[in-house]
């Protein structure tokens, strides 16, 4: 146990010695600095950038397109109103009629 102490004492003071006194920076430290960076650049780049064209192609998208649908759906509402009661009916009547049909020919 002290030994292994005393190891540790010693790593320790001969990191701080190496940290206070060295100051040289390892040749491979210029490469692994180039490595950060460039997984940084990577990830901005595509996780930054590939998810905002993601929301504005994709998801802003899809609720345009609801908004559109809807304008359209409600632009082929408004030419079906007409106002008077006997279209209404008709109406009405037919789709009676239709479920009349649907139910009776698919009836096994």
């Amino acid at each position: 146990m002290v030994v292994a102490l005393e190891s540790q004492v010693f790593v320790s003071h001969e990191l701080s010695a190496v940290q206070v006194t060295g100051g040289e920076r390892c040749a491979c430290s210029n490469i692994v600095d180039g490595i950060v960076n460039g997984v940084r650049h990577v990830t901005v780049i595509l996780l930054g950038h590939g998810s905002s064209l993601f929301d504005k192609y994709v998801v802003d998208g899809a609720v345009n397109g609801v908004g559109y649908s809807a304008r359209g759906g409600s632009r082929l509402f408004r030419k079906l109103q007409s106002g008077f009661v006997q279209n209404y009916a008709l109406v009405m009547g037919g789709g009676i009629v239709l479920i009349a049909a649907v139910y009776l020919f698919t009836k096994p």
